[in-house]
């Protein structure tokens, strides 16, 4: 695919084995799409940029915001480093020009609680596609209006997209979609604790599942064979 580029996000906490697995299934499904990467540290993953602001949930948004500026082409895809992406996640579709999307075909895997859980009903910013040019207006926007180091309110740290109109400013038209073959999405001990009482490992366990679970998907396999990863 020559239209789109990944923005590969990461704050290089994870396990090594996670990561050296993660990267590589990545590397495997993105095949000639160019990367853009920003850690906190430096990898080897594509262009590599180093994180210039303190950890938090806006940073999020920020390093982003950084990324999106070094892409050539007319579309890009978030990349979290605790998603796994197939590779129809970069091929099956393309929001138009006014639109930001996101592939909701998403199973969740709880590190400590081995069973995949379909989480099809919540948008995130890993599996998010956009158009370059609108995402930039719409990030700068953000950012212009409530600078880094200022006072930001709920929508800040949410999904484009999702909390423009809380925010006061234009608002876009969001779309879903889902892939033939799923997105998984880890959740995992070794988050940024950002804000140390509402983020403990104790209330993390205790996230609900989907409705829907399973042992075993198609392509990625049996749950407690990724959870491995994380031991």
């Amino acid at each position: 695919m020559n239209d789109i580029t990944i923005i590969y996000l990461t704050t290089n906490r994870l396990p090594e084995k996670w990561s050296n697995f993660q990267i590589n299934e990545l590397l495997k499904s993105a095949g000639d799409i160019p990367i853009i990467s920003l850690s906190v540290k430096p990898i080897d993953l594509g262009l590599n940029i180093l994180q210039d602001k303190p950890l938090s949930k806006e940073n999020i948004f920020y390093q982003l915001m950084r990324g999106v500026r070094e892409v050539k082409t007319k579309y890009f895809a978030v990349c979290e480093d605790d998603t796994l992406y197939p590779p129809e996640h970069f091929t099956e579709f393309r929001p138009k020009d006014n639109e930001i999307s996101f592939n909701q075909h998403r199973w969740a895997l709880y590190s400590w609680n081995p069973i995949y859980s379909l989480k099809n009903y919540i948008r995130t910013n890993a599996t998010m596609i956009a158009p370059t040019k609108l995402a930039l207006e719409m990030l700068e926007r953000r950012f212009a209006k409530y600078p880094m180091g200022t006072k930001m309110p709920k929508g800040m740290l949410g999904e484009l997209g999702i909390y423009e109109k809380e925010l006061g400013l234009p608002e876009v038209r969001v779309v879903e979609w889902k892939s033939s073959t799923p997105v998984v999405q880890a959740d995992h001990n070794f988050f940024t604790p950002i804000d140390a009482e509402k983020e403990t490992i104790e209330r993390r366990h205790r996230k609900k599942m989907g409705v829907i679970q399973a042992l075993e998907i198609p392509v990625w396999g049996k749950s407690k064979d990724l959870q491995q990863y994380f031991e």
